[in-house]
């Protein structure tokens, strides 16, 4: 540990808050309000994909369910990217898939294609491994012990952000049209503009993005890299958290909140569709309200 006359020192030498800390964090919220616009974009209009692809309500949920199927799967691979090869890497290996995974979703523009968007989601699914986890890695590599929290709650903020434009967006681009074409049309719009956009984004964050400043913005910043050869294994720290008790009830409350959360989100569509015929467009409308007071 530091003592207080190292700490003096060390933080009139070696600590050091940058102004470009803000350039990352914006950065961040971007990329992940991107990848994250893809969750629902699929069952916020399921009826309409039901009619398009000619498959069940079930299949349609499953292009949103696979993100949580593949977060349970690929966490811990995420978690140990993360930590191994650092932000940068995790984050740009992230926006590749997501990128790779929209342009995948390209080729779905053909009703007996609906196994391309299944493809496509599960790969910006696994994206969001490495994304998910992020926000507290850059925020304590880049911010004063006063502000980590606050950072924190900023690049957390940017996949609700993304959510909440990916209720919002697919009901006004793809109508509910008896004419397939129009329908295609629709689609191709949304599928184009968000590969375009999450290509870009990864992009800026290959020329713009830096894994961590040249000095450490806080105490706890500097003592982890002085300490970082004797740092515990990856797998050490997970024995030592999950034999934590007051760990694993925090684990347990939040994922019953994460569930409930997922789950409404996930069935908005053929919620309000079965009391209101024609309120494909209110749905999104009413996702939007629903995630944004939650980021409030």
């Amino acid at each position: 540990m530091i003592n207080e006359l190292d700490a003096k020192k060390f933080s009139e030498k070696d600590i050091r808050v940058y102004k470009i800390r803000w350039v990352m964090l914006t950065l961040f919220v971007i990329a992940f309000a991107c990848s994250s616009i893809q969750w629902v974009q699929y069952s916020i209009i399921a009826d309409i994909v039901m009619d398009y692809y000619g498959v069940t309500s079930e299949a349609v949920n499953w292009t949103a369910m696979i993100y949580q199927l593949t977060y349970a799967v690929f966490s811990l691979g995420g978690s140990y990217v993360l930590n191994v090869l650092g932000l940068r890497s995790s984050l740009l290996l992230g926006m590749l898939l997501a990128s790779v995974g929209a342009w995948i979703k390209m080729g779905s523009l053909s009703p007996d294609r609906f196994w391309v968007v299944l493809l496509g989601q599960t790969v910006v699914g696994i994206s969001q491994v490495f994304v998910v986890q992020a926000p507290s890695k850059l925020a304590a590599a880049w911010f004063g012990s006063k502000e980590v929290s606050s950072a924190c709650s900023i690049g957390i903020f940017g996949g609700q952000l993304g959510i909440a434009i990916g209720f919002v967006i697919p009901p006004l681009l793809v109508k509910n049209d008896m004419d397939v074409d129009a329908v295609e049309k629709g689609m191709y719009t949304m599928l184009m503009a968000t590969a375009v956009l999450n290509s870009v984004v990864l992009i800026l964050i290959h020329v713009f993005f830096e894994d961590h400043p040249l000095s450490p913005p806080s105490l706890a910043q500097l003592e982890k890299e002085q300490t970082q050869e004797k740092s515990v294994s990856f797998t050490q720290s997970l024995k030592s958290l999950f034999s934590n008790p007051s760990y694993c009830l925090f684990i347990l409350c939040v994922g019953i909140n994460a569930g409930v959360y997922f789950a409404v989100s996930q069935l908005f569509n053929e919620i309000i569709l079965a009391y209101y015929p024609d309120g494909n467009t209110d749905a999104g409308t009413i996702g939007l309200v629903f995630t944004t007071t939650g980021m409030i």
